[in-house]
């Protein structure tokens, strides 16, 4: 028995007492109380990062749809500037061609030489021409040939009257006849040029 209390007295000096308890007990509340503030601590910097991370990522996404659609924007207008291109190129090759066409037209319409006779019919008409104008006496106007005729009419000494007439006119003929024969008849004792 004297074992046993022995071996009792042995082990009640090692238990602690109840305030060594109650005053570890308290540093392990304390330490646990300042590893809670730590974690908390912790993961509230954790959730903040998160947070940013999320914040970040939605940006991405908006950025990535907006590129998105950008992207199929894009290739709208290239697929659009493909197709005029396209046509472009076609339009080009046709007017090659067609250039080529006129170019060679324009060759075959080159004027060849003259030949004697014809030097002789295109002084002989030049002769007429220059009779045909002392003749009538008619300065011709050029400016609008397309849709009327203008000129001057004169005996080169007292008689200048100007013409007019438009293309429709179907007596434009009779009616520079008639003013070259009031040139060639004017005597200015009997009548007075007209203004």
């Amino acid at each position: 028995m004297e074992k046993i209390l022995n071996h009792r007295d042995r082990y009640i000096c090692s238990v602690p007492s109840s305030e060594q308890v109650k005053e570890k007990f308290n540093d392990f509340l304390s330490q646990l109380d300042k590893l809670n503030r730590q974690s908390y601590d912790q993961l509230s910097q954790d959730a903040e990062k998160i947070q940013n991370q999320k914040d970040k990522i939605a940006d991405l996404k908006d950025k990535l749809l907006i590129g998105e659609k950008e992207k199929k924007s894009l290739e709208k207008e290239l697929l659009s500037q493909a197709e005029l291109l396209e046509e472009l190129n076609t339009e080009k090759t046709h007017t090659i061609a067609e250039n080529i066409e006129i170019e060679s037209r324009k060759n075959q319409m080159k004027p060849k030489k003259n030949t004697s006779s014809d030097d002789q019919i295109f002084e002989r008409e030049r002769t007429k021409l220059m009779y045909y104008r002392m003749l009538t006496n008619i300065k011709w106007d050029y400016q609008d040939v397309r849709t009327s005729i203008r000129g001057v009419v004169t005996n080169r000494k007292d008689y200048t009257q100007k013409f007019h007439y438009d293309n429709d006119d179907e007596k434009i003929e009779e009616k520079l006849w008639e003013e070259i024969e009031k040139c060639a008849d004017f005597d200015p004792k009997k009548d007075s040029p007209p203004h």
